[in-house]
């Protein structure tokens, strides 16, 4: 303070690159002959419970299903839907009819529902998932056709996070490489994992086909796609409603994932 006497500084010392390094290798994984990476530890992991997830499903079905809500962080739903006639999705008396199936708690879920020229009363009501959003499936001419010439009910719809309610671009970080990585966050955050929310949005599907007398009576299929897989194989297993599920492109076990990260 109040000295005006010239600093002289020192020269400074650079440590090299070798120096800077913690390891001879630059990394850890490298470096240790017993290091172990955390995608290896996670498979190590999952194949050392293979025996304990095995006898775990040969318990009571009851306390399987407890189990499975449990991890979900759902539960059966109680409430009842109500269901909101939206109009057409093209002009006129022609096309499929829009509808928002609304349950109290719950995200809206938008569908479009096709009915075939002519009733079948042995086909399917199929509902289906594609991760692209249902608006990429309506206007596929093809797929649609296909399902109308078989005589089956023909139901698209988009689940939470999906199609219509696909969250904005600039919302997630791109850091992140995954489109989800906010909703999943706050799903984590508030105790509700977001596929536990999605298969509560494909029981209020089911609830609707069940109650609308056009589809009643009919067998349910569900086809998903995607990341709507993982979402259809625990929605099929926790209601007996869907007598068939149809995955493509999408993941049998969650093991797949961790064994190739």
């Amino acid at each position: 303070y109040n000295d005006r006497t010239p600093v002289h500084e020192s020269e400074a010392i650079v440590l090299t690159e070798e120096e800077l390094t913690c390891t001879p290798t630059g990394q850890a994984t490298t470096s240790f002959t017993d290091e172990i990476t955390l995608p290896r530890y996670s498979s190590s992991l999952v194949h050392e419970y293979a025996a304990q997830r095995s006898a775990f499903m040969k318990k009571d079905p009851a306390a399987i299903k407890s189990k499975v809500l449990e991890l979900l962080g759902v539960s059966m739903p109680t409430e009842k839907i109500s269901v909101e006639r939206t109009g057409r999705a093209s002009a006129g008396d022609s096309g499929p009819l829009k509808y928002q199936i609304i349950r109290k708690g719950q995200m809206p879920v938008p569908c479009l529902v096709y009915y075939p020229e002519t009733n079948n009363p042995s086909g399917n009501v199929t509902l289906y998932l594609d991760e692209g959003g249902k608006g990429a499936v309506a206007t596929n001419d093809s797929v649609i056709g296909a399902y109308m010439n078989a005589g089956d009910i023909l139901v698209l719809a988009d689940l939470r996070g999906f199609g219509e309610t696909t969250d904005p671009s600039e919302l997630n970080d791109p850091k992140y490489w995954n489109r989800e990585y906010r909703n999943a966050m706050i799903s984590l955050h508030i105790g509700r994992p977001i596929m536990g929310q999605r298969v509560v949005d494909i029981m209020s599907l089911v609830d609707f086909i069940s109650s609308e007398p056009k589809m009643e009576n009919h067998a349910i299929k569900l086809v998903a796609n995607g990341a709507y897989g993982p979402v259809a194989i625990h929605a099929a297993y926790l209601d007996a409603r869907i007598t068939e599920t149809e995955l493509s492109r999408s993941i049998k076990s969650f093991t797949e994932l961790i064994d190739n990260p």
